[in-house]
Formats: structure tokens, C-alpha cells, sequence
């Protein structure tokens, strides 16, 4: 199985809650990446994220946010990716200008140790050039 990008977190919460919210582009990336049954990966800590953002009122699941998380995590074409030393070491190169959050430099710095694109609609992502971007 093909993996084809690493969502950011926002990303992900769009696609399973709210997809009309997702970019023509995207939404064209993600009926591709379906038809083909190319993987699309997410770093772990987008789900603490997730959990973080329903606790916090910002995000409405359609099921109890663990039972979401269990679904996100089970789907055939979702491959969770652990953080790891190349990871953690790539995430503290990135500039202060990249992002001040410790999960957005993660989740980029997961996208750039697999070769892999990030579909992404953060605006300070997209500034720095330094990441392939759906």
C-alpha cells in the first residue's frame, strides 16, 4: 500500500467531521487517494491533538471522542506514524518563523523524514517552502 501524504490535524478533523470546509485541490487529492486505496498517514500526536481540541470545545465529533479517535486510527487507508529520534530531531531544525507549536512542527517534521507531502491549509506552513504541500 502506497502512502501518498501526512495530514495535518486540521486536515483530518475536516475530512471525518466538517469536508466541505476542505480545498477543491484537497478534496480531488482525497477522492484520488480513495479510488486508488493509497494510505494517507497521520503523525500520533495529531490524535492527542484531536482529543485536545474536543476537550477544549473546538471540535464536535460525530461519535464520543475516543470511539472517533478508535475509528480514525482503525481505518484501512489511515497508518498512524510514531514520533521518533529522526522525527525529533528534524522537528527542533525548523526555524522560529515555521511554527511555535511543538505538534505542527512534529506532524511537518513527520511529512519530511517520510518524503512524503503535507496536506495542510496553515498559512505558516505554506509560507516556508521547505515542505511539499497538498
Amino acid at each position: 500500500m502506497k502512502i501518498r501524504a501526512v495530514l495535518d490535524t486540521h486536515i483530518l478533523a475536516w475530512w471525518t467531521i466538517e469536508p466541505r470546509r476542505l480545498s477543491r485541490r484537497q478534496k480531488a487529492f482525497f477522492l484520488d487517494a480513495e479510488k486508488k486505496g493509497d494510505a494517507l498517514a497521520v503523525s500520533a500526536i495529531t490524535l492527542w491533538e484531536l482529543a485536545s481540541a474536543v476537550e477544549r470545545g473546538r471540535l464536535d465529533p460525530p461519535l464520543p471522542v475516543r470511539e472517533w479517535l478508535e475509528e480514525i486510527e482503525s481505518d484501512a487507508l489511515t497508518i498512524i506514524l510514531p514520533l521518533t529520534s529522526a522525527i525529533a530531531y528534524e522537528a527542533s531544525q525548523f526555524d522560529r518563523e515555521f511554527s511555535g507549536d511543538p505538534a505542527d512542527r512534529i506532524i511537518a517534521a513527520t511529512a519530511v523524514c517520510h518524503g512524503l507531502p503535507l496536506v495542510t491549509s496553515d498559512a505558516k506552513i505554506l509560507r516556508t517552502g521547505r515542505i511539499a504541500i497538498v
